[in-house]
């Protein structure tokens, strides 16, 4: 009996409701009892009541008829508001509120839910976008109640960025709900009052209600509180207010939030009771505690972020510092170079909490850099290497045996500096000095290792000697004249060194060009300091307020002059005497 007046039961529209589905199938049916309707149609007087998350849904869709093609887990997912909470709560409690949903007690779901669920300011009324009814009744012939209205904290519709109004209808979970009053019969009135750009908080506002729409929607977003928490540490140490070792600033985090979210807002958003506008709702995010919060507080924590609810949820559940492997060997004489062979990275955190990722390749080669990488082409840099391997080492072997090659060309090869390749030449064991094989090739080099066996005429050590004196003996502190002299000074140590030792380290010490000490005659700045003192405390002593007598180190301040007095007492009798004289002992 009850499935034959089924029959007359529609589709579901688009983002509506459970409720409202309920609603116009009452109307539909006329029962003369609501007692009676919610027996039929839920299998108990109090069944479906809720606006949010309604029970006894399996009863409901057994007595659909075949072609409805509408199952509980539908309903679930695309007419009521628990993927609003799912992404916030732990698996046990989804799975324990979709059991009670499906057909256990209405009154259990909001205790499993949580009390800081319960605090939450919720609306009395069924609330509507004006422009949505429009457009409904153009489209389907009728409006009907949205979810995305009936979220908490959604002040404006996603779509048209206008405030949502609030109907007649009431939407708490209380006696008069069971009226089950459709958005067609309810709603007349249908004049939309536009979000304005100089409205307070207008932004982050609209932005809620967008991020609340994609999570009613997304359907690949798993509840796991501890990887919301990862989440939150890891772009919080992006900004500076956390560590990569999970150490939370929280005084600057809770000053930075307060500034980006005007108090007006968070007041509509969460009430009274809530935490969000003395800051320590948004410490409460990344401590690890038992109690679930919220998804107002989630969402404005994401936005403060500057990420949205699809951005955010993409981010991986594990934060990975170094991108996902596999890495790139950077070892120049591997065949490998630069190719994605590395799949492990051995990762370590540094004193002040930034990550240290360690890289071994097969070919012996381990690299370690610093992170986190603020590109993907950081996979490509060369922090520091640790281990060269045997394949780098045969590659330096080979060049160095190759006379042609210079030293910098060499380097270059082998990705490495000329200083570290005369280090790694001294390891292996090769020596420093290659023998040219012939004058051609002799000119072709030009390393700095080869450099030194240059043989230069008498003559021309004699000229580099005259002038090396003559610049030597300038009184005129000229800058380029001043080059000069210190580029002949290298040439020399490196070029002639057993005449410098014996004759030009004794006369660089008499150049004119360096800076020459000037004698301090300490009486006379003995005298000058100490009228200073003594005109100091007078002019101390007649101002407002100040005591009588204070201490030395606050005299010598008042002077201007601490850094020339305070150091130098033991070369200032007088100073020191009127010091005593005037303060404090």
């Amino acid at each position: 009996m009850v499935k034959a007046m089924l029959a007359c039961y529609a589709k579901p529209h688009p983002d509506e409701l459970f409720y409202s589905v309920v609603a116009r199938l009452r109307e539909r049916l006329r029962f003369l009892s609501i007692t009676a309707f919610l027996h039929a149609v839920g299998g108990r007087g109090d069944a479906l009541a809720s606006i949010d998350l309604p029970s006894y849904l399996d009863h409901f869709v057994s007595m659909l008829p075949a072609r409805a093609s509408l199952t509980t887990d539908d309903i679930i997912a695309k007419h009521t508001l628990l993927p609003f909470y799912v992404p916030f709560l732990s698996s046990g409690r989804v799975g324990e509120i979709k059991r009670r949903m499906r057909g256990g007690s209405r009154k259990g779901i909001q205790l499993v839910l949580g009390y800081k669920h319960a605090n939450v300011p919720k609306s009395h009324w069924l609330r509507y976008c004006p422009r949505c009814v429009a457009e409904d009744r153009e489209r389907w012939g009728e409006c009907y109640w949205h979810r995305i209205h009936q979220v908490p904290g959604v002040e404006v519709c996603p779509d048209h960025a206008v405030w949502i109004q609030d109907s007649d209808a009431p939407a708490r979970d209380l006696r008069p709900c069971h009226e089950f009053r459709s958005a067609e019969r309810t709603v007349t009135q249908c004049v939309a009052r536009s979000l304005m750009p100089d409205d307070c908080g207008a932004t982050a506002i609209l932005a809620f209600a967008q991020n609340a729409a994609w999570l009613l929607n997304a359907s690949s977003v798993s509840p796991d509180p501890d990887a919301l928490r990862r989440r939150y540490l890891a772009l919080l140490a992006e900004r500076g207010l956390a560590t990569h070792t999970n150490r939370v600033y929280a005084h600057h985090l809770r000053q930075a939030f307060l500034r980006h979210y005007p108090q007006e807002v968070l007041g509509r958003l969460e009430g009274e009771q809530g935490g969000l506008r003395s800051g320590d709702g948004v410490l409460a995010l990344v401590r690890r505690v038992r109690s679930s919060y919220s998804p107002i507080h989630h969402l404005l924590m994401m936005q403060f972020l500057r990420q949205t609810a699809e951005s955010f949820f993409a981010i991986p559940n594990h934060p990975e510092h170094f991108g996902a492997g596999p890495w790139p060997c950077l070892n120049p004489a591997a065949r490998h170079y630069q190719q994605a062979v590395i799949t492990a990275c051995a990762l370590a955190m540094r004193a002040d909490g930034r990550p240290v990722g360690t890289f071994c390749c097969a070919c012996g080669f381990v690299y370690a850099r610093t992170g986190p990488d603020w590109s993907p082409m950081m996979q490509f840099h060369v922090g520091r290497v640790l281990i060269y391997g045997r394949v780098w080492d045969q590659k330096l072997r080979e060049c160095w045996m190759d006379s042609g090659l210079s030293v910098e060309a060499i380097a270059d090869k082998m990705g490495v500096s000329p200083p570290t390749l005369r280090a790694q030449l001294r390891r292996i064991g090769l020596p420093l000095r290659r023998v040219v094989s012939s004058p051609r090739q002799a000119s072709r080099s030009a390393g700095k290792l080869q450099k030194v066996t240059r043989v230069f005429s008498r003559s021309f050590l004699c000229e580099q000697r005259e002038k090396w004196l003559g610049l030597s003996r300038e009184k005129a502190r000229l800058p380029e004249r001043l080059r000069q002299f210190r580029s002949l000074t290298s040439w020399l140590r490196r070029y002639d060194r057993a005449w410098f030792r014996q004759y030009g380290n004794r006369r660089i010490k008499a150049f004119v060009g360096h800076s020459v000490r000037r004698t301090v005659d300490w009486e006379k700045r003995d005298q000058e300091f100490a009228e200073l003192i003594r005109t100091t405390a007078e002019r101390i002593r007649v101002l407002p307020g100040q005591p009588p007598r204070f201490s030395r180190m606050y005299l010598i301040r008042q002077t201007g002059q601490l850094r020339m007095i305070a150091p130098y007492l033991r070369r200032l009798p007088r100073t020191a005497d009127i010091l005593g004289s005037l303060t404090e002992p």
